[in-house]
């Protein structure tokens, strides 16, 4: 191929790894910023091109790099993420391009190398986003997150299903019958499009028993926390009953006391008060059943050991489901309650809000910390516990759950407090 025919063939081999990782992996394009390091990647990338002498070897490394940088400022993913992304769409385009490839050469037989590969390079692309349109925009973005181990394992079973069907379409090379090329290069197709939508079928049905095994999990830890809640608040009740049951007799007994001028009265009633604000206790509501069990589940326990504040109402929200509305508070809360018993005791301050507009509701939490945090790359708190495997698994979840909704979760710290806003669209 001459310098133009390879310049055109690598530019299409960029679109093609930027529109899978947009189309096929949901990833989202970034909103402003950035910009300036893209501009200096592409305009490196077309100097290069048009300084070399078209050594295709030196292209293909070239235009490699500048497909997992251009994926890393477009959407925003780590180095290693990108690398992974480019090596996955690499090999996915490379099966498809074979199987499109064998009915390219049964219509257009004497095309040259670079039309095929260019035919080849614009029929998948145009297949893609044709499903794009029609089928992946319905498509949740969740049906394709699936463990690392996954990926490689898809990635490997398509790497073989390519090998397979290049040695196949290699060998029909040296059939001299046009029937038999004409069967072998339809078989190949239609071989090569029903393995890869095995794959998708086998990733897409793995991921919705995922999805269903992890929310049967949140929904048993929901379930657990409502149930010693409310143990707890039957307990409570009890004790008040108890209470209730000897006022009589307590009133009794002032009476005598107040007969007899006796001055034992005061300390008699203020043991009384003790004895009553210690069956009393602050429960918090902010209008919402799920809400009220996971603050209440978490709060009342340290509302001794912490000043806490509650304030707001949501009510009940049709717009999220209860799984993932369990899954955001119930580690917002949680990571408050940790860091605050990390605290010096009369340091100690939570503070939970909440707020619905016409567009969003808001979940606000902050609580006062000691010491230095640190936030990697993705703006992640790194975690002071010591299995560091750990780290940001909360954070990940709330944000995870959060963008399901199309709704934004910030983290910062002001002064020594350390904040935490989720944003979700009702």
């Amino acid at each position: 191929m001459g310098k133009v025919e390879t310049i055109l063939v690598s530019f299409l081999t960029v679109f093609e790894s930027i529109s899978f990782c947009y189309i096929l992996l949901k990833k989202k394009w970034i909103s402003g910023g950035q910009w300036l390091g893209l501009a200096g990647i592409v305009f490196l990338y077309i100097v290069l091109l048009v300084c070399e002498n078209a050594y295709y070897p030196i292209m293909f490394l070239a235009t490699s790099l500048v497909s997992i940088f251009l994926t890393r400022y477009l959407y925003r993913t780590s180095l290693g993420e990108s690398a992974r992304i480019w090596l996955f769409s690499f090999t996915f385009f490379s099966f498809m391009e074979t199987a499109f490839g064998a009915i390219i050469k049964v219509w257009i037989p004497q095309n040259s190398e670079f039309e095929h590969m260019t035919l080849c390079s614009i029929t998948v692309t145009i297949v893609l986003w044709i499903y794009h349109f029609l089928i992946g925009r319905k498509i949740s973005k969740e049906k394709f997150q699936l463990p690392m181990r996954l990926w490689v394992m898809a990635e490997g079973l398509l790497f073989v299903y390519m090998l397979m069907a290049v040695s196949f379409t290699y060998l029909l090379k040296f059939v001299h019958s046009p029937k038999v090329v004409i069967a072998g290069i339809i078989l190949a197709f239609f071989g090569g499009v029903g393995a890869f939508g095995m794959i998708l079928a086998m990733l897409y049905f793995f991921n919705e028993t995922e999805k269903y095994r992890i929310q049967s999990e949140i929904a048993d830890k929901y379930n657990k926390q409502q149930k010693e809640y409310f143990l707890a608040l039957l307990k409570r009740e009890q004790e008040i009953k108890k209470f209730r049951h000897d006022i009589v007799a307590h009133l009794m007994v002032i009476q005598g006391f107040c007969q007899e001028g006796d001055e034992r009265i005061k300390s008699y009633i203020s043991n009384m008060l003790n004895e009553a604000e210690g069956k009393s206790y602050r429960q918090f509501d902010v209008g919402n059943d799920i809400v009220n069990v996971i603050i209440n589940y978490y709060l009342i326990p340290v509302q001794e050991k912490c000043n806490i504040e509650v304030k707001g109402c949501i009510g009940e929200l049709e717009t999220i489901s209860g799984v993932d509305l369990c899954v955001i508070v119930s580690n917002l809360v949680k990571n408050a309650v940790e860091a605050s018993l990390a605290v010096r005791e009369e340091k100690r301050e939570i503070r939970f809000f909440v707020s619905e507009g016409k567009q969003y509701f808001n979940i606000s939490v902050a609580n006062i910390y000691e010491g230095k945090i640190v936030f990697d790359k993705k703006g992640i708190p790194k975690t002071n516990k010591e299995k560091k495997g750990d780290h940001g698994i909360g954070i990940r979840n709330i944000k995870r759950a959060v963008e399901k909704y199309g709704g934004r979760c910030n983290i910062r710290v002001e002064g020594d407090w350390y904040i935490a806003d989720v944003f979700i669209k009702i």
